[in-house]
Parts: structure tokens; C-alpha cells; sequence
């Protein structure tokens, strides 16, 4: 990820979940977090806890 989002991201972090998570699902928290509203995006089944 090149920039920060406008400063909506906090970069340089490696995420882990504890259940496989679809690739989406942070796609789509990512578009959120630029100003991009989206309910869903591809195989996505929620938004991914960036914060």
C-alpha cells in the first residue's frame, strides 16, 4: 500500500486473523475508510477492523 489513505490508514502493520477472512472483506474496509461506501465488494462478507 503506497500513502496513507488521505490518512484514513495506519500503514506498515501485519494483520492476522483467526479465522481465514476473504481478501474482499479488507478491500472493502480499506474503500471505506477513502470515502468510498460500498456494502459489499466481490466475495466479501463484511467490513475488516482496520482501526
Amino acid at each position: 500500500m503506497a500513502g496513507k489513505g488521505g490518512g484514513g490508514l495506519r500503514v506498515g502493520r501485519h494483520l492476522k486473523t483467526r479465522q481465514p477472512v476473504p481478501m474482499a472483506n479488507l478491500y472493502l474496509s480499506m474503500l471505506d475508510r477513502m470515502g468510498v461506501k460500498q456494502d459489499r465488494l466481490g466475495d466479501s462478507t463484511g467490513h475488516f477492523d482496520l482501526i
